[in-house]
């Protein structure tokens, strides 16, 4: 069965890197030990992964791993599925590439 592939957005409230690396030590751990992380940092992050789970279970999932103290420094969390409708201005970007390969298309 293929996985569905995801795009996780997560802002922060207060700035707290460490909450951004908390979230990727906790994908890896729970959902995809394959995540990509397209940024993390004091404001927030954002991840490529892959899951079997619906986008509100991994939603639902990272709440509860989430301890107390880091989940009230969360601003939104989103949890998009991606498939093959995209475009990208530059396809060298890290984002481009992770969508490329998942899910090649013609070059316009």
């Amino acid at each position: 069965m293929e996985k569905t592939k995801f795009l996780m957005l997560l802002s922060l409230s207060k700035t707290n890197l460490a909450v951004g690396k908390k979230v990727l030590d906790t994908v890896k751990a729970k959902i995809d030990p394959a995540a990509a992380p397209l940024w993390i940092d004091s404001q927030g992050v954002g991840l490529f992964m892959e899951s079997d789970l619906p986008a509100w279970q991994i939603w639902q999932h990272m709440k509860l791993e989430m301890p107390l103290d880091d989940w009230t420094a969360v601003k939104e969390l989103l949890v998009l599925q991606i498939g093959p409708g995209w475009y990208a201005r530059d396809n060298q970007t890290k984002a481009a590439a992770w969508m490329h390969a998942r899910y090649p298309r013609e070059t316009y």
